[in-house]
Order: C-alpha cells, then sequence, then structure tokens
C-alpha cells in the first residue's frame, strides 16, 4: 500500500492553521505591534501548512523502503511470433498493484527508481525512506546497435507523475525536509524464461536478483 501522506497531513496541518489564526485574531489587550506579530506568525504557519499539504499530496502512491523492501517482480518472455530475434514481453508486477506487460528490444534490461530520503532531524523521529518506481528500459549490448536502433524505455506510473516530480523538486528547495535521488538496478541480461526479483539493497541501491534456481542457472551459463 502506498504512502498516504495527503489526508493526514492536511488534517493535522489545517487544524494548526486554526489554531494560530484564531490566536492571533483573538481580541485581547496586546499592544497593536504585538497583534501584527502574531499575524505575521500566523501567515508563515499558513504558508508552511500548504506547502506541506502540496509534498503530501505528492506523495502518495510511494512506498517506505528498507533494505530488502520489494520493488518489482520481472518476468521475461521472448515475444511470441516475432520476427526480431531481441524482442521481449517482459510483465513487471509492482506492489500492490496489477501486473503490467512491456515489450523490450534490446539484450539488456533495468528499471529506475524514485529515491526520497527525509532530512536527519525528520529521519531520528521515524519518517520512513520512500520509494516509486519510474522505468523500465532495454539496451543493446552492441554499441553500434545502440546507436542505430531506437530505445525501448516505459513509464511504470502516469504521465502525470513526471510532473509531479519535476514540482516535488521544486518544492524541496522551498521546503528542504527530503532529499531526492534516482537509483537503478545493474542491467540484466533479456533471456526467455528467467524471472528476478528486484529490491533494495543492503547499502540502499537497487539490485536485481534470479527469482529461481532456473534464472539463476541461466545467468551462470552466461557468466552473470
Amino acid at each position: 500500500m502506498g504512502v498516504d501522506l495527503s489526508q493526514s497531513t492536511l488534517l493535522a496541518l489545517g487544524a494548526l492553521v486554526a489554531a494560530s489564526l484564531g490566536w492571533a485574531c483573538w481580541p485581547g489587550r496586546a499592544a497593536r505591534h504585538a497583534r501584527g506579530l502574531r499575524r505575521l506568525l500566523a501567515l508563515v504557519l499558513a504558508l508552511l501548512a500548504l506547502l506541506a499539504g502540496a509534498l503530501g499530496w505528492t506523495l502518495r502512491g510511494y512506498l517506505p523502503w528498507r533494505p530488502g523492501s520489494l520493488v518489482a517482480e520481472v518476468a521475461v518472455r521472448a515475444e511470441a511470433g516475432g520476427g526480431a530475434p531481441q524482442r521481449f514481453l517482459v510483465e513487471v508486477a509492482l506492489p500492490g498493484r496489477t501486473p503490467e506487460r512491456f515489450v523490450l528490444e534490446g539484450d539488456q534490461w533495468q528499471i529506475d527508481v524514485r529515491l526520497l530520503r527525509w532530512r536527519p532531524f525528520l529521519a531520528v523521529l521515524g519518517a520512513p525512506r520512500l520509494f516509486l518506481p519510474e522505468r523500465i528500459g532495454a539496451r543493446h549490448a552492441d554499441l553500434d546497435a545502440e546507436r542505430r536502433r531506437p530505445r525501448s524505455v516505459h513509464a511504470l506510473h502516469g504521465e502525470e507523475r513526471g510532473l509531479e516530480w519535476r514540482w516535488m523538486r521544486r518544492l524541496l528547495g522551498w521546503l528542504p525536509v527530503l532529499e531526492a535521488d534516482f537509483g537503478s538496478s545493474a542491467y540484466l541480461p533479456l533471456i526467455d524464461g528467467t524471472r528476478f526479483r528486484v529490491e533494495v539493497g543492503d547499502q540502499g541501491g537497487i539490485v536485481a536478483l534470479p527469482a529461481d534456481a532456473r534464472t539463476a542457472e541461466r545467468l551462470a551459463t552466461q557468466d552473470w
């Protein structure tokens, strides 16, 4: 299940903003400059609430990650009836989502992942690191073929998430609570009948491992 920070964030910060605005506008005998200071503070809190709410909205669908967390399961099949020997039908199963199939042309495949790390002052409070699978792609082992032939790249989320990613990176410039980065698995060969498990490694990187003994044997025969 994805991280649903938007509702809880907006509710908590909405209560904070309401309390702050009420405190700022509460009638009393405070001096005029004191009332102005309170209203300024309420405005700053309201702005922070809006930024945090926007951040919570962009984080929907992200998953908490730790060493060993599953990123995706990948199954490779040679495309039936395909004339090209390097054309494969790849099934990708992401956590909590219906598996999808993509056509990849080439010799090797790779998955890219968006990684988010909370700043230390929030990480010590238990805020989880987050990830979102970004795309799957293929490449040709032969350099000349890689230059001449079209690239096979497929998004693993809606196209609108690309716009949100750019918005998030800009937002983090205003609200520096997260560090945004990309992670990629190593390239692995496209071999008919192989299955892989992509997960978070011990050092926080993305690793792809054979999911069964048959795949491990097929990789060993090709010196992978």
